[in-house]
C-alpha cells in the first residue's frame, strides 16, 4: 500500500499574464538528509514539506552558476529572416473524384523555420489558396520495441491473437511471430482488397479491452516523413498475391473515438512491402521512410455496411496517427491469402518530436541536481534504453529537482514522465510557473516501478491540461530502490513553442476540392518565412470529366525466368470497379489476367496481380486495363525482360 503523504502546496495561482512572466531563477538542490528504503521495499515513503523545501537560490555543482533573479525576461523576437533559398522538388498530384486532387510536393527548408501552402487556380494568376502551415518539428521521437521479454502490448490477426512472443530465436533476444492465415479482414474490400493484422500497437488514445497504450507522442503520433527500422524473417511464408504494408489508423473525431459513431481513416504504404526481405530467408534488417505523399499510400477504403470507415487526407491522417499502426498483410480478394509465420524484432518507429521540452523546440535545461548523470538525456527523445535515461547521484538523500525554462511562453495540454526500468524513481512531482517564484502543481503521482507490458509503459501521463508556462520543475522525491533514482524522457505537449526543422526533405500533400470537372489547374507550393515568399515551380493537373477508372501501369517486380509481379496504380472514381492486366510479347499483348475487383473509391489505390507459364530470356510489353459502368480505361505500355 502506497503512504500517506502530504499535498504540495502552490505558493500561489498562476495569476500574472503571460506577457508579464519574469525570469527563472535556477532550481537548486535540497541536499537534506531524507530516509532512503531499503531496497526490499515495496514502495518508500518519503521526507517532504511544502515548496519552501526547494531552495530557489541553491544551484547545480554540474552546472554553470546561475545569476539568481534578475530582470524581468524579454520574449525573444522572431529569429531574423533566413537568407538562404529552399529547395522545391515537383511531384505528382493523384485525383479523388472528377472534382478533387490531393496535390504533393517536396521542400528542403535548410534549417529554417518556415510556413507553406498551395495556390491554385484555372490560370496562373491562381486565384485561390489553402490555409497556411508550418512545416513539422524535427524527426527526433524514437519508439523501440525489442521484444525481448514479451509482447509490448502488440496484438496481431482478426481475433487480436495471431501474434505470439517467442523468448528466444530473435535478431537479438526474443521476438514476435506472426502466422498466417489468421481470419482476413474484409472491413476494406472496398479499398484496398482483404487485410490480415500482423502486428500492431494501439499507439494512441483509442481504448477497449485488453487494450494498452504507451501514447506516443502524448497518443497524437505524428508520422510524416517517418522513419521505420525493423528486423524480419519469413520461415514457410507463401505470400500468394499479398505485401506486407505498413499501415496508419487514425480517428478524425477524437470526441467519438471510443463511442458507437467513431470516425477512422485508414491508409496503406503500399510504396514499400516487407515480402521480398521475408522471402530471402534468415533475418533482414529493413529501413524505409514513410514519405507524406499520396503516390506512396493508398487509402484503404471501407466495406458495405461499415460507414465508420472515412476518408481523411493523408496529410492529417499522418500528422494525427492516434489509434494505431499495423504491420499489415494485403491482397486482392478474388485469390487465396497469404500462409506461413513472419517473425518481428527490434523495431525502431523514428517520429516527429512535438515536446516543448525538445532544444530545438525552444526547452531549456536550466538546474539539475549535483552528482547525478546527463539530464539532456530526459529530452533526447528516447524514452529508455543504455545511455538514454538519467539517475541521481549515489544514495539521494532528498528531493531531486529538475529544471526547464521555455524560450516563449507556452500554453501544456499534456505531460509525460518516463520510468527508468535500472533505477525506477516513485514520488514525481511537476510544477509550472510564468515567473520562476511562484509554482503551482500538476502532476503529483507515482511513477510505476514496471509495467507488465514493458518498459514503454510505464509512465505518468496527463492530458486535457491547460497550464501556462515559462518555466517547468519535475522533482523526484523517491525511489523504489536506495542507490540510485532514474527517469527515462521528460515530454510537454501544447501550445506556443516556435520549432525548428530537420536539414532534410520534407514531403507535403494538401487536398484541394470543389473543383470543376474536366478542368486544367495550375498551382505551386508557397514557402514563408512570414516577411518574404519563396516560389515552387508552376504546375499542372487535369480534372477528370468522367467517372471512367484513371490508373497508370507500374513496375514488373519479382521477376525471374518464368514469372513475374505486375503493378499499376487505380483510382476506381467512386464505382465499382474491375481490374486486369495485358501481357504480350509486342504491343498486341494478346493475354490477360484473370479480372478481380478492384474497389469503388474515389482515391487512388495500388492494384497487383502475377503471371507465370513465361519464356526465359524474353520482353514482354504488359499494361493495366480498369472497367467500371462508365467506361474502361487503358493503362500505358510498359516492358520487362524475364532472366
Amino acid at each position: 500500500m502506497l503512504p500517506a503523504r502530504p499535498r504540495l502546496h502552490a505558493r500561489s495561482a498562476l495569476a500574472l499574464a503571460i506577457s508579464s512572466a519574469l525570469a527563472c531563477a535556477a532550481c537548486g538542490v535540497d541536499d537534506a538528509a531524507a530516509p532512503a528504503p531499503g531496497d526490499d521495499a515495496p514502495l518508500p515513503s518519503e521526507s517532504r514539506d511544502d515548496a519552501a523545501a526547494l531552495p530557489d537560490d541553491a544551484g547545480p555543482a554540474d552546472a554553470p552558476s546561475p545569476p539568481g533573479l534578475t530582470a524581468p525576461l524579454t520574449v525573444p523576437p522572431d529569429d531574423p529572416p533566413p537568407v538562404v533559398r529552399p529547395l522545391f522538388e515537383t511531384v505528382g498530384a493523384t485525383p479523388i473524384g472528377t472534382t478533387g486532387f490531393s496535390v504533393n510536393a517536396r521542400v528542403h527548408p535548410r534549417r529554417q523555420r518556415l510556413s507553406w501552402h498551395v495556390e491554385y487556380g484555372q490560370t496562373t494568376a491562381y486565384g485561390a489558396r489553402t490555409s497556411s502551415e508550418r512545416l513539422g518539428p524535427r524527426l527526433a521521437a524514437y519508439y523501440r520495441e525489442s521484444w525481448d521479454s514479451n509482447l509490448g502490448g502488440f496484438l496481431g490477426g482478426y481475433d487480436a491473437t495471431s501474434v505470439t512472443h517467442v523468448p528466444t530465436g530473435g535478431a537479438s533476444g526474443g521476438h514476435a511471430r506472426f502466422v498466417a492465415p489468421s481470419g482476413p479482414d474484409a472491413n476494406h474490400l472496398d479499398g484496398i482488397g482483404y487485410v490480415e493484422l500482423g502486428p500492431y500497437l494501439h499507439n494512441g488514445t483509442y481504448v477497449g479491452g485488453g487494450i494498452v497504450n504507451p501514447y506516443l507522442g502524448a497518443g497524437d503520433t505524428d508520422v510524416r516523413d517517418a522513419t521505420v527500422a525493423v528486423d524480419v524473417r519469413g520461415q514457410g511464408w507463401s505470400p500468394e498475391l499479398s505485401e506486407i504494408h505498413f499501415w496508419a489508423q487514425s480517428d478524425s473525431d477524437l470526441a467519438e473515438q471510443n463511442q458507437v459513431n467513431w470516425r477512422r481513416s485508414n491508409w496503406a504504404h503500399t510504396a514499400f512491402s516487407l515480402t521480398d526481405a521475408v522471402m530471402l530467408g534468415g533475418w533482414r534488417h529493413v529501413e524505409y521512410r514513410l514519405w507524406n505523399d499520396t503516390n506512396a499510400w493508398s487509402y484503404a477504403g471501407r466495406y458495405l455496411g461499415r460507414p465508420n470507415y472515412e476518408y481523411w487526407p493523408l496529410d492529417r491522417a499522418l500528422r494525427h496517427m492516434n489509434t494505431n499502426f499495423i504491420m499489415a498483410v494485403l491482397w486482392n480478394a478474388s485469390v487465396n491469402g497469404p500462409s506461413g509465420t513472419v517473425d518481428f524484432d527490434e523495431l525502431t518507429l523514428t517520429y516527429r518530436n512535438h515536446s516543448l521540452l525538445l532544444p530545438s523546440n525552444g526547452g531549456r535545461l536550466v538546474s539539475w541536481p549535483r552528482g547525478s548523470t546527463d539530464a539532456s538525456k530526459l529530452t533526447d527523445g528516447w524514452r529508455h534504453g543504455p545511455g538514454k535515461t538519467w539517475q541521481t547521484a549515489q544514495n539521494p538523500r532528498g528531493p531531486q529537482p529538475i529544471v526547464y525554462s521555455f524560450v516563449r511562453p507556452v500554453l501544456i495540454r499534456a505531460i509525460q514522465v518516463h520510468q527508468d526500468p535500472i533505477h525506477p524513481s516513485a514520488y514525481v512531482d511537476v510544477l509550472a510557473s510564468t515567473d520562476g517564484k511562484n509554482w503551482i502543481p500538476v502532476i503529483d503521482d507515482v511513477l510505476p516501478a514496471t509495467s507488465p507490458d514493458g518498459p514503454n509503459f510505464a509512465q505518468i501521463f496527463r492530458q486535457d491540461l491547460s497550464v501556462l508556462a515559462l518555466h517547468l520543475r519535475v522533482v523526484v522525491r523517491s525511489g523504489y530502490q536506495s542507490d540510485a533514482w532514474g527517469l527515462g524522457e521528460i515530454e510537454v505537449f501544447g501550445e506556443g513553442a516556435q520549432m525548428d526543422t530537420d536539414d532534410d526533405w520534407y514531403a507535403l500533400n494538401v487536398d484541394l476540392t470543389n473543383l470543376a470537372p474536366g478542368a486544367k489547374y495550375h498551382y505551386r507550393v508557397v514557402l514563408t518565412d512570414g516577411v518574404r515568399e519563396y516560389f515552387g515551380a508552376d504546375q499542372t493537373f487535369d480534372t477528370r470529366a468522367t467517372l471512367s477508372p484513371d490508373l497508370s501501369t507500374g513496375p514488373a517486380i519479382r521477376v525471374t525466368a518464368t514469372t513475374a509481379k505486375l503493378e499499376g496504380r487505380l483510382t476506381p472514381m467512386g464505382l465499382d470497379t474491375t481490374c486486369w492486366f495485358e501481357l504480350g510479347t509486342d504491343t498486341t499483348y494478346g493475354s490477360s489476367t484473370t479480372p478481380f475487383y478492384a474497389g469503388k473509391e474515389l482515391t487512388p489505390r495500388t492494384v497487383v496481380d502475377a503471371v507465370a507459364g513465361l519464356s526465359p530470356q524474353t520482353t514482354y510489353h504488359y499494361r493495366v486495363v480498369a472497367s467500371n459502368a462508365a467506361g474502361t480505361t487503358f493503362g500505358d505500355d510498359r516492358s520487362f525482360a524475364t532472366k
